[in-house]
């Protein structure tokens, strides 16, 4: 089944037109807030596993936290790559480079860069315990977690806004989008119908899946190498491979609106059961530890791409999105999600130092700190929206030609 030339365009707008993904913003702070709430968990767990400091049934949900990382890696396949593959299966022009690698700096580089100059200019003006190491740490460290390579640099600078280390990962995958879309469109090779380059599109994601299962296995079980892009490359895949099948997904849904209705449940029931067996393939262990089995990033990605599909499918199917997810208030707390992801370890460092940091029992201490942290770290996420990523969001443009107009695709907003 080939998509119609209809259908084929609206795929590039899986919104019918207007070109994003309704509840990826919700999604995105769900994520966040996700990932908010296990590092509460871990920085008053005094670093230790969970289930030595907390209850077993909490300590087996919060060690599931990380997933939320998953999430934004799968987010960030299909938000990003979609221009990329949709060029490539209908044999279009790929996106402009320009406007793509402006686009993608100025939606990551302004904040990041201001948040972490705060952070170490407060910490050094403290000279508390951070200050001091990015003191003895010296400029180099310094400077590469400002060019988003503090996974290659070990350091306590690293720390600083550590949850950032992801950032590097997302800059290695939009980075080698355009150089592998130059490839790829420049040489027509092979099938020319969409049908047989999307599945070449599915077969290289199962490639590029179990190749990064692969090298988790091979390379020395150290945390650098565990944070290395191609270990965690699969994260993405799920992002990818829902773009691919989008044109052919959209008008079979639309013709099934009664499956478009029920599947998304049972995507969330898979990403259920995805969470338990990330649990059960090493149970208690956090999910940065290098000593995890390989194939433990499988129902991670699995995981993240469920999360995704479930309301990629409602969309497809022209079912009105959850309203738990599409309201004012999820809206705008995706639109600062990037924020609270960058500024809550810093937060959390500081409300240690306080009173909050001496309550006796873990589970308390945990429960005051999600309390302060989350409105803390929101409130400020939401000042510095205002006042520097929405005045470098103007910035940007469409990032491709032809059906994806000025503003209007997904990967110009993620």
């Amino acid at each position: 089944m080939e998509p119609t030339p209809a259908a084929a365009k609206e795929a590039a707008s899986p919104a019918g037109g207007s070109g994003r993904f309704v509840v990826g913003d919700a999604i995105r702070a769900v994520a966040a807030l996700t990932v908010v709430v296990y590092h509460c968990a871990y920085f008053t767990g005094d670093f230790k596993e969970f289930n030595l400091v907390y209850d077993r049934p909490l300590a087996f949900i919060l060690n599931g936290g990380d997933l939320g990382l998953w999430v934004f890696f799968a987010l960030s396949g299909y938000l990003v790559a979609k221009p990329f593959v949709a060029a490539y299966v209908r044999g279009a022009p790929g996106p402009g480079v320009v406007r793509y690698v402006r686009n993608r700096l100025v939606r990551i580089v302004p904040l990041f860069w201001v948040i972490l100059t705060v952070v170490l200019v407060g910490h050094l003006l403290a000279n508390d315990v951070y200050g001091v190491a990015s003191r003895r740490d010296g400029v180099g460290p310094i400077i590469a977690v400002y060019a988003f390579a503090q996974n290659y640099w070990n350091s306590s600078t690293s720390q600083l806004v550590g949850s950032a280390w992801t950032l590097d990962l997302e800059v290695v995958f939009y980075a080698s989008l355009p150089v592998i879309g130059a490839l790829v469109l420049r040489r027509r090779r092979g099938p020319a119908n969409p049908a047989a380059r999307t599945r070449r599109v599915l077969v290289a994601c199962v490639v590029v899946a179990a190749g990064s299962v692969a090298f988790r296995q091979w390379v020395p079980h150290t945390l650098s190498w565990s944070r290395a892009f191609p270990g965690l490359a699969i994260g993405f895949v799920p992002g990818i491979a829902l773009a691919a099948i989008e044109p052919y997904a959209m008008p079979w849904l639309a013709a099934r609106r009664d499956l478009g209705r029920w599947l998304p449940w049972l995507m969330l029931g898979g990403a259920v059961v995805a969470a338990v067996l990330y649990q059960l393939v090493a149970p208690d262990r956090f999910g940065y530890e290098p000593r995890n089995p390989a194939v433990r990033v499988v129902p991670a990605a699995l995981f993240g791409g469920a999360i995704l599909a479930a309301p990629l499918i409602r969309q497809w199917a022209g079912a009105a999105p959850w309203r738990v997810l599409d309201n004012g208030p999820m809206r705008w707390l995706g639109q600062c999600s990037y924020g609270i992801y960058l500024w809550h370890q810093a937060v959390i460092y500081q409300l240690l130092t306080t009173r909050v940091g001496h309550i006796s029992g873990h589970t308390e201490r945990f429960a005051i700190m999600v309390l302060l942290v989350v409105p803390t770290t929101t409130a400020l996420a939401s000042i510095t929206y205002r006042l520097v990523e929405v005045p470098f969001l103007r910035l940007r443009s469409g990032v491709s030609r032809g059906s994806f107009g000025p503003d209007q695709s997904d990967a110009a907003r993620s």
